[in-house]
C-alpha cells in the first residue's frame, strides 16, 4: 500500500478478529464470520472464471460491478459513502470526539487476471464488517472510522498512490490490463482525474491505517500460526535488463567464440539468486518474465543473437 502502516487501537485490532470479543458496557463487539464469508461469496461472482478464481481487473465491467456491491455494503453498514476523485470508494463513520482524527481500515477489490477470491477482498470486507458491529451496537468509537477501497491496486497501487504522492500525467496515460488507459478508467468508475489533487491526503491527518490481510509468503501457516502482526514492508524496485548476443553456426562456431545471449541471461538470473540467498535478511528478488525484444529468424542450426529482455 502507499500509504504508511500503523497499528490501530487495540478495539479496532479486536473487532477484525472473530475469536476476540471486547466488552463495551453491556454490548460486545465481535464479528459475524458467516456475514463476512458470504459477502465474500458474493463479490467472488464478479469476474468469476472457471478455474474458481476472479479475473476482476481493474477499470472492467466485472470491477465496475464489484464495486457497486461494495458500495451497497458500505451503506448497509451505516456508513456515510463517497467517490473520490481518484476513483476510490471512501466510507466514513463519525466519531465521538470530533477533535481526533480518523482511524482508516481497508484494502482493494482489484484482481490481476485469474486471481483468487481472497487477496485485498479480506481487508476490505472485513473493514465493513468492523463498521457493521459498530453500527449495529449504537457503539461510538471516540475516533472517526474511514474505509477506504482503493482502486487498481493491482496494477501499480494507483488509488492509495493518488492520495498520497499522487499520480503523474505518465500515469495517468499507462494502459491497464481492461484496455483502458488510467485517465479513461478513473472515469469509467466515477472519478475525476482532472482533479487529482483533491484527492491527496495531508501528511499527519489521519491516527493510523490498518489493513487485515492473508499471507502470501506461507510463513505463520509453516508455523502454524493464526495471525500476525506485519513488522516491515517491501520496498519495490524493478529494472529490465537487456542483453544482446551475436548470431553465428550453431554446429560450427567453437564455444570459446560464441556470444550467446541466452547463456548470459540465464547466469545472469542463477547469481541474482545466489547473491540475494546469500546475504543476511529479508530480501527477495523475482525474474519476472524473459522475452526476446524483437521477433528475429530463429533456427536449432543457429545460435541465439536475439536480445533478450528480463525483467527484475
Amino acid at each position: 500500500m502507499g500509504l504508511l502502516i500503523q497499528l490501530c487501537t487495540i478495539q479496532i485490532f479486536a473487532a477484525l478478529s472473530s475469536n476476540f470479543a471486547l466488552a463495551t458496557g453491556e454490548s460486545r463487539l465481535e464479528v459475524d464470520a458467516a456475514r463476512i464469508n458470504k459477502n465474500l461469496q458474493e463479490l467472488s461472482e464478479f469476474g468469476k472464471n472457471q478455474k474458481g478464481g476472479v479475473s476482476r481487473v481493474a477499470y472492467s465491467d466485472s470491477d465496475k460491478g464489484g464495486r457497486q456491491f461494495v458500495l451497497g455494503l458500505m451503506k448497509d453498514a451505516g456508513l456515510e459513502v463517497r467517490i473520490d476523485q481518484a476513483g476510490n470508494l471512501v466510507a466514513f463513520r463519525k466519531g465521538s470526539d470530533p477533535s481526533l482524527k480518523p482511524i482508516v481500515l481497508g484494502s482493494h477489490i482489484d484482481t490481476v487476471p485469474e486471481g483468487g477470491n481472497y487477496d485485498g477482498n479480506v481487508g476490505s470486507l472485513s473493514a465493513i464488517e468492523v463498521a457493521h458491529v459498530i453500527n449495529g451496537i449504537k457503539y461510538s468509537p471516540r475516533h472517526p472510522i474511514e474505509v477506504i477501497v482503493f482502486q487498481n491496486e493491482e496494477g501499480g497501487h494507483l488509488g492509495s498512490r493518488a492520495i498520497t504522492s499522487g499520480l503523474t500525467e505518465a500515469d495517468l496515460n499507462l494502459k491497464s490490463l481492461s484496455g483502458k488507459t488510467v485517465r479513461a478508467g478513473i472515469e469509467f468508475i466515477g472519478g475525476s482525474p482532472n482533479e487529482l489533487p483533491q484527492a491527496r491526503m495531508i501528511p499527519g491527518s489521519i491516527a493510523a491505517y490498518l489493513e487485515l490481510h492473508i499471507e502470501q509468503g506461507g510463513v505463520l501457516e509453516a508455523r502454524k500460526m493464526q495471525i500476525g502482526v506485519v513488522e516491515g514492508i517491501v520496498g519495490i524496485r524493478r529494472w529490465n535488463i537487456t542483453v544482446e548476443g551475436m548470431a553465428n553456426h550453431a554446429g560450427t562456431t567453437p564455444m570459446d567464440m560464441r556470444k550467446d545471449a541466452l547463456v548470459a541471461a540465464a547466469q545472469f538470473i542463477v547469481e541474482i539468486n545466489k547473491t540475494l540467498t546469500q546475504m543476511p535478511g529479508r530480501q527477495v528478488g523475482t525474474v519476472e518474465r524473459l522475452r526476446p525484444c524483437r521477433a528475429l529468424p530463429m533456427s536449432f542450426r543457429v545460435a541465439p543473437n536475439f536480445l533478450l529482455r528480463f525483467a527484475i
